[in-house]
């Protein structure tokens, strides 16, 4: 796979230049006094004063109250927040009201850098998302508007026994929703279908009037499912969109007699368009939304600011950009896959339960009846409380180091020894992990992003190679995922953004591609919200609308299912194609409701590789070194300082100069590093007595404090200008180009054919409990003679069997009864009498009678009848290969029969070697198979495996041939109904799988594996004697 990137990026930079806290340390010199009356000087600036404000009110007006006094009164707390804030708006790039913004960087030949200074950063202020709620919630209770609204139902509505199950959104406090269920009734069904597509409260009344609905009652009753959201407005809470304000003026603007709402609406968009001060602004809204709306916080900011620096003239040079990137592809060796336990167990559960079934979403995650998917999809009475740890994560009692961990160690070792404080990775360190260690493939998805800081002494500088690259964060599935947030602001990264995704989804044109809509809590707009950059959207507890240019999918269009294996896929039944879910933003879904948190793990699904430096074991020790490659810093130095016992009440009289060299002198820290808390880093100054304060009381509320090193850089840096430089972080997306393609999947099919056979139906399903080896001998000398006589005396006319190993290894018998229903009590009786001594002496433990359920999806293209006849020669082909003696090299037996049925599908030789080549190679990423130990087989078995299908080939006659003879008519039959090739292969794959699943005992993965390998490299070497025979 080849990794490109795309003609810009997105830098993120603070709002001040890095020199700000060094000239402010210079210019207070360590004096109280000083400190105060600077910071007081520094606040009084109108932009640093709003920036204050958007991040605390209650410090905004606690600094204004300090200002406005003669005397410096407010305690010292107030003066280290400033201090802080300070800091963070020279340091810190994560973008945050007016503390830190971006602009848009041009990937071009050449690289030229021109920075703005405070003077030019333009702030892109919108309502804050808490206001936007309550406006939409105020003009919804309003008579005159309520009326003309249209009304969807509510995107989490699934049809139950007896009853509709929907989740409501409770809105006081935390923004929690509740599964809630309303009563089944004809008047609410048609209501819903009526609504499907939006409708109004007048259109319901009709359609209950011709019900013989009164209409005071009808509406009494359109206004209780309104207000227990069954019915949920077209003014719902939502996160996609361009401009509140803009689409609500809009909508607005179209409703008859609300001049008034519009001109009161037009009044805040023109206070927030004024020229005043954002402290100003929030006042002056926040009395408009009192008097207007009733709407009176005066504690929070009505506002939400993004900062953006248009004036910033940024390229840089590409090719020294694709030079980072493709020293990360060379780093990949490093990627580990984090596995997603709940969806690796939910695709477990799921798949036991339904095989290979479409699944309706809303039925397979239900509370109640589907599958439990994370620990907030527990029902109440099974939220019990739980001790120890989960028994499935139980740590091994030894753990041997893998070759990246041992490398990691040897790493440490060196720089203590060495007493260095960076280390440099070589191509040959990466060439052992790579040889050593289980590679990941990397993720076959469409783009990822890659973040962090460049650090170079000027442009020119970075133009000649001469620079670092400082590695904060590599992620995906999509490369904008830190971007669309910003897009509202600028326009220029808008189109960029919608051109890339765009690209993007090119990347599988067959399948859909949809941006997850739903909003957890209605605060959470201000960090969620993008403008529409799909065309398709999967709609969950968020808005509905109608368009002709944009389609919303409902939870209830979409169908769940797993493929072998375990990939789990998502189908739209209304477009008939697979679903692939994408999450283009940076939320933290870790704790949301269970459909949203499935469809956001699901976007990860083939991406969540990290290639994040992570010292493991290692990473309490007391220091760390930095780790570089070429011009990449993996990982900073770091250090973790922790107090002894009572080492602070021993030291406290101490100055906090002296106190800290005592701490960290022996570690050799540095003067200028980054304390860091959670996600947070604040940039400190060891030689201010200030910046110690902050590290000390960090160190006493924590214990323990972790910092790591300040890579500064000379003047004027990269992205400087008139002697300043500022701290920065770039976004760069890329696209990955020639990856895997994603499973194929089959249409959705509405069947035609019965699927459940209940116990007593003309299907007989039996479980017998047994260990593998024994499974043998019950099937020949106990089943056999059973289904012999039955088919003889005409009370059966199909059987097959299949080796299983859920929940303890069993043989699972399937009979179909000819003569009906209670014809399955003669089978029964007999199969229970034949193992009847297997019971006795315990090689069979139990016997179970189950609902046998066909797998329609798996074998989609064919008459399911005929994928029974076909089982049930095969089950009658290898018991009697068994009892004839002819079984004892079954491998050969495998071959023979596969090469048959590629044969029968009318595969050609390049078909056949494409075929079994795919198949072998996912099969030994699935068992972690050695390429060595496989072709070291194939040559101890080639002259056998050549002579048997040799023979084969040239028609001589073979006594496995009269076994497999009605077998191949049948699927000869079969394979002239039309199918697309892919199908062909996949309906082979399956019915391979299955037959060797009968021959084998045991090792059913490994001796699959082994037999593609072998056939393939048997076809291979045909192709090659084929090809030099016709050079001759």
């Amino acid at each position: 796979m080849q990794t490109q990137i795309h003609n810009f990026a997105l830098l993120r930079r603070p709002l001040l230049p890095e020199q700000t806290i060094s000239d402010f340390h210079q210019r207070v010199s360590n004096n109280l006094g000083s400190f105060k009356e600077e910071l007081l000087r520094i606040f009084s600036d109108p932009v640093l004063s709003d920036s204050i404000y958007l991040a605390s009110p209650t410090l905004y007006r606690a600094l204004r109250s300090e200002m406005a006094s003669s005397e410096r009164s407010a305690p010292i707390k107030m003066y280290l927040a400033l201090y802080k804030y300070l800091i963070r708006m020279s340091s810190r790039c994560t973008p945050f009201g007016l503390f830190a913004g971006c602009s848009t960087v041009e990937l071009r030949s050449h690289t030229a850098v021109g920075m703005s200074d405070i003077s030019k950063a333009r702030p892109a202020i919108r309502l804050d998302s808490r206001v936007a709620w309550q406006l939409c919630q105020y003009w919804q209770h309003q008579d005159e508007l309520s009326s003309q609204l249209l009304y969807f139902p509510n995107s989490s509505l699934r049809r139950a026994p007896g009853c509709f199950q929907y989740m409501e959104r409770i809105y006081e406090g935390s923004g929690h929703f509740t599964w809630t269920e309303v009563e089944y009734s004809q008047h609410l069904d048609q209501l819903l279908v009526r609504a499907a597509n939006g409708c109004s409260i007048e259109s319901l009344l009709l359609l209950l009037a011709s019900m013989k609905v009164d209409t005071h009652q009808g509406l009494s009753y359109i206004k209780k499912l309104i207000e227990s959201q069954v019915l949920v407005s077209e003014l719902e809470a939502f996160c996609i969109h361009d401009d509140f304000l803009g689409w609500a003026a809009s909508k607005i603007g179209s409703l008859k007699n609300a001049e008034t709402h519009l001109n009161n609406l037009n009044e805040i968009a023109q206070v927030i368009n004024s020229d005043v001060a954002t402290a100003q602004k929030a006042g002056i809204i926040n009395q408009l939304l009192k008097k207007n709306y009733q709407i009176a916080d005066n504690n929070h900011c009505p506002l939400q600011v993004d900062l953006f620096f248009p004036y910033d003239k940024i390229a840089l040079n590409k090719t020294a950009v694709q030079l980072i990137i493709s020293e990360f592809d060379s780093l990949s060796v490093l990627a580990q896959q984090k596995e997603n336990t709940l969806l690796s167990r939910f695709a477990a559960a799921f798949h036991q339960r339904y095989q290979y079934q479409q699944v309706p979403l809303l039925l397979a995650l239900d509370p109640d009846s589907g599958i439990e998917y994370g620990q907030h999809s527990l029902p109440e009475q099974a939220q019990y409380h739980q001790t120890g740890t989960d028994p499935m994560d139980l740590p091994a009692e030894h753990t041997e180091l893998s070759e990246y961990s041992q490398f990691k160690l040897s790493l440490y070792t060196t720089a203590l020894a060495q007493n260095k404080l960076a280390l440099q990775i070589t191509d040959d360190h990466l060439a052992r992990i790579k040889k050593g260690g289980k590679q990941q493939d990397k993720a076959p998805t469409e783009g990822a992003y890659l973040l962090g800081s460049l650090v170079s002494k000027s442009p020119s500088a970075f133009e000649q190679g001469d620079f670092k690259f400082l590695h904060q964060a590599w992620g995906g599935p999509s490369a904008f995922n830190l971007m669309t947030r910003f897009c509202h602001g600028d326009h220029v990264l808008k189109g960029m953004v919608s051109q890339g995704i765009s690209t993007e989804e090119l990347y599988h044109p067959e399948h859909i591609y949809a941006e997850i809509s739903h909003l957890p809590h209605i605060s959470s707009a201000n960090i969620l919200s993008r403008p529409q950059l799909r065309k398709h959207e999967i709609c969950y507890l968020s808005r509905r609308f109608c368009s002709p240019n944009h389609t919303q999918l409902l939870a209830e269009d979409l169908l769940v299912s797993v493929t072998e294996d375990g990939q789990i896929i998502l189908f739209s039944k209304s477009l008939n194609k697979r679903i692939i879910p994408r999450l283009t933003n940076a939320h933290n879904y870790s704790h949301g409701v269970p459909i949203y948190k499935f469809l956001c793990d699901l976007a990860r699904q083939q991406s969540d590789l990290h290639l994040n430096w992570d010292w493991d074991f290692l990473s309490k020790q007391p220091f760390l070194p930095r780790i570089e490659y070429k011009h990449i810093i993996l990982s900073l130095a770091t250090w973790n300082i922790s107090l002894p016992g009572q080492w602070e009440k021993a030291h406290q009289k101490l100055p906090l100069a002296a106190r800290w060299a005592q701490l960290s002198k022996p570690l050799n820290v540095p003067r200028l590093f980054f304390l860091c808390w959670a996600d947070n880093e604040l940039f400190i100054d060891s030689d201010s007595d200030f910046a110690l304060q902050v590290v000390f009381e960090a160190l006493e509320r924590y214990k323990s404090i972790r910092i790591i090193e300040h890579v500064g850089q000379s003047l004027p840096g990269l992205f400087g200008s008139g002697g300043k430089s500022f701290a920065s972080q770039i976004i760069i997306p890329t696209l990955h180009v020639g990856g895997e393609s994603l499973a194929p999947v089959c249409e959705h099919i509405n069947p035609c054919e019965q699927r459940d056979f209940l116990p007593g139906s003309e299907w007989l399903f039996v479980k017998i409990y047994c260990g593998p080896h024994s499974a043998e001998r019950i099937l020949t000398d106990s089943i056999l003679p059973v289904i012999k006589k039955l088919l003889a005396e005409g009370v059966i006319n199909c059987w097959f069997y299949v080796r299983y190993y859920d929940q303890g290894h069993h043989l699972r018998l399937r009979l179909r009864c000819k003569t009906g229903a209670w014809g399955a009590a003669q089978p029964l009786a007999l199969i229970g009498e034949s193992l009847s001594t297997h019971l006795y002496f315990g090689t069979v433990s139990k016997i179970c009678v189950d609902t046998y359920q066909r797998e329609l999806e798996r074998y989609n293209g064919i008459s399911y009848q005929i994928v029974e006849s076909i089982f049930c020669f095969e089950s009658n082909t290898v018991l009697d290969l068994i009892s004839s003696g002819l079984a004892t090299n079954r491998m050969m037996i495998a071959l023979v029969a596969t090469y048959m049925l590629m044969e029968d599908l009318a595969l050609t030789q390049a078909e056949m070697k494409e075929f079994c080549f795919a198949l072998a190679k996912a099969l030994a990423k699935k068992v972690g198979a050695n390429q060595h130990q496989l072709n070291q087989k194939f040559r101890d078995d080639r002259a056998l495996i050549q002579q048997i299908l040799d023979d084969h080939i040239r028609g001589n006659k073979s006594p496995l041939a009269p076994f497999f003879a009605d077998r191949s008519k049948t699927i000869q039959l079969a394979a002239k109904r039309p199918v697309s090739r892919q199908r062909q292969h996949e309906l082979a794959a399956s019915f391979i799988h299955m037959f060797l699943n009968r021959l084998f005992a045991a090792d059913h993965m490994q001796q699959e594996l082994l037999h593609y390998h072998y056939l393939y490299k048997f076809i291979a070497s045909q192709q090659a004697k084929e090809k030099g025979g016709n050079k001759k």
